[in-house]
């Protein structure tokens, strides 16, 4: 734990780093070998599947863990142990979640009228300690609840549910109807001791604290421990060449820090929800700058960084912001929600030359403007989510200008994307990237520029979501007034209304924002105007120049008159100018092709 005391100065920091050829390890983690682990007793055998309990091994988990809970999730050589369950999780890393919209709740009680489910249940020996998994009614993401009891009706065989907290208990399968999307009310049973059937499961039995593992190998690492380091108003300091690794809450606390260096440094396994959060000192002098580190193994996201906001949160003040030649994998293992890295507050900020793999919800959220994100890797991210990007944004008419060039994405999810500019991300520019299976979607946003990029399999989907299309069935009903009267209770206007009239209000922060992006001296919130082209509600994106494979000019969807869609080529993987052989595999440039600018050579880690 440092404080303001343990500061360096911006022309003499301290510098943490070993002495010699020496290795420096900060670990909180609890550890089960290998050998710690013997065939599961005789009076046990009958409580695991007969084809798989040959291969299950236990150990005496209360020894090294005499306090633990089911958050203490252990992580083997290859990342994150699951908790069996039912139903059983496939080997690509999808859930095979089960729908409960059979279902009824009354104050803590649940009780299920799923058939399959409550069959499934009368062969378990105990059912203590075990676990309800799904997505969350409070956003787009997964979480667990613990069940303190639970009983069955032997009549009917319906299953009641008690769960500890039920006003804060909001997974979408157990208030069916109430999240819009029918995905959101999946969910499915951990810690079933008779689906211990595949590499990567345990099971533990909460009355002895006995884990038993599925051909248990290697290591076991248990994030006990909760704080690796924490700063708190202490300036100017570089970590460099430690490995910080095995805790259960933060890796790397930063609170109100400047001048802080992270150099070659390794953290790994945290089951925290966010693993590192540094927040900057606001002033001139915030300065981070994380180089050539590695981050690998995360229950959840990797880490929250903010810089110092501007005037009214509108992040119009510059800061040094520097996130470069890292390599990013394996995160939001069992915590889906965010981005792998959450970048706000800062105005030029750098991701550039990073490697990012095996992120199952997004690699980069960014915040702010000015922002740069180049020469990045993303493989295989966003492989278990929805609704989300590889790389994201929105929300905020105050972010502008922030550039996204010169990167490669390996193919997501059937779903997945690679560039999502969510609702009124405005002014933004996606050029001289190369997606394979990975969409780039404008959902609501204005002013945005995507051109010249390589889109194998991928589609541009402009949508026009609650804005525009409302507009025009109000106008259709001839009721503009009654548009506005609704509106001004949600989101989209009011937000564009409140940062016109900030920028009014402050002429200072009016001639920035102007010199920063001119076109917002035509925008207008006006309902008078509502049928003028540059209305803040009206999109107004841009989707040029840009060469498509295996996808047609109709694939490229945008509402007429506001957007413009030109200069676009498309071709088929047995017909085009550009590749040599793509239908084997073979994506190498012809020489002479006509083709969008990309430096393949410089993408990547150095």
């Amino acid at each position: 734990t440092m404080t303001a005391e343990d500061s360096g100065t911006e022309e003499f920091p301290v510098i943490y780093c070993a002495y010699g050829d020496g290795e420096v390890v900060l670990t909180g983690g609890a550890v089960l070998t290998e050998d710690q682990f013997a065939p599961v007793d005789e009076d046990k055998r009958e409580w695991f599947d007969s084809g798989a309990v040959d291969m299950i091994k236990q150990a005496d988990l209360g020894a090294i863990l005499p306090g633990y809970t089911q958050k203490d999730v252990p992580f083997s050589e290859d990342g994150v142990l699951w908790l069996a369950r039912y139903p059983d999780k496939y080997d690509d890393g999808t859930d095979n979640l089960f729908n409960l919209a059979g279902s009824t709740v009354s104050e803590n009680e649940i009780r299920i009228f799923n058939p399959v489910l409550k069959r499934h249940f009368r062969i378990y020996h105990t059912l203590k300690g075990f676990q309800l998994y799904g997505y969350l009614t409070t956003g787009w993401y997964k979480d667990t609840l613990d069940v303190s009891s639970y009983k069955v009706d032997e009549e009917t065989g319906d299953l009641d549910f008690w769960i500890p907290n039920p006003e804060t208990a909001r997974m979408g399968s157990l208030r069916y109807g109430e999240f819009p999307w029918e995905y959101c009310h999946m969910s499915c049973f951990q810690n079933m001791s008779e689906d211990l059937t595949a590499p990567g499961e345990y099971w533990v039995d909460t009355d002895t604290l006995t884990i038993y593992v599925y051909d248990p190998h290697g290591t076991y690492r248990f994030p006990v421990k909760e704080y690796g380091i924490v700063m708190n108003n202490c300036d100017y300091v570089t970590f460099r060449g430690l490995t910080v690794t095995s805790y259960s809450e933060k890796l790397l606390q930063a609170n109100a820090v400047a001048g802080l260096k992270l150099d070659r440094c390794n953290f790994s396994v945290c089951t925290a929800q966010i693993a590192m959060r540094i927040t900057g000192r606001a002033g001139p002098d915030c300065d981070f700058r994380i180089t050539d580190c590695t981050f690998d193994v995360f229950a959840g996201r990797v880490m929250e960084i903010y810089g110092p906001c501007g005037v009214a949160n509108l992040f119009t003040q510059e800061a040094n912001f520097l996130f470069d030649n890292n390599r990013v994998s394996h995160t939001n293992l069992t915590i889906e929600w965010n981005a792998a890295i959450t970048e706000s507050g800062f105005s030029r900020a750098v991701l550039s030359h990073n490697e990012f793999s095996d992120c199952s919800y997004m690699g980069i959220t960014y915040g702010g403007s000015n922002n740069l994100i180049e020469y990045n890797v993303f493989k295989h991210c966003v492989y278990n989510s929805q609704d989300c990007g590889v790389i994201y944004c929105g929300n905020s008419q105050s972010s502008w200008n922030n550039v996204i060039r010169y990167n490669l994405f390996y193919p997501t999810s059937e779903n997945g994307y690679g560039v999502y500019l969510d609702d009124d991300e405005p002014g933004a520019e996606v050029y001289g990237n190369l997606f394979f299976n990975a969409a780039v979607v404008v959902h609501d946003g204005r002013s945005n520029k995507i051109h010249d990029n390589v889109m194998i399999q991928s589609p541009v989907i402009l949508s026009t979501g609650a804005m525009s299309e409302t507009i025009e069935q109000y106008r259709a009903d001839g009721d503009i007034d009654a548009y506005f009267a609704a509106e001004r209770n949600s989101s989209f206007y009011p937000r564009w209304v409140s940062f016109l009239d900030t920028l009014e209000s402050d002429p200072v922060l009016k001639a920035q924002y102007f010199a920063l992006a001119p076109e917002l001296a035509k925008l207008t919130a006006d309902p008078e105007r509502i049928d003028d082209p540059d209305f803040v509600l009206y999109p107004r994106n841009y989707v040029t120049d840009n060469v498509f494979i295996l996808y047609a000019p109709k694939d490229v969807n945008a509402p007429d008159g506001y957007s413009v869609i030109e200069g676009n080529r498309c071709f088929a993987l047995s017909d085009n100018p550009v590749f040599v052989n793509p239908s084997l595999g073979d994506y190498r440039i012809r020489d002479g092709a006509d083709f969008p600018y990309i430096p393949y050579d410089l993408i990547g880690r150095y």
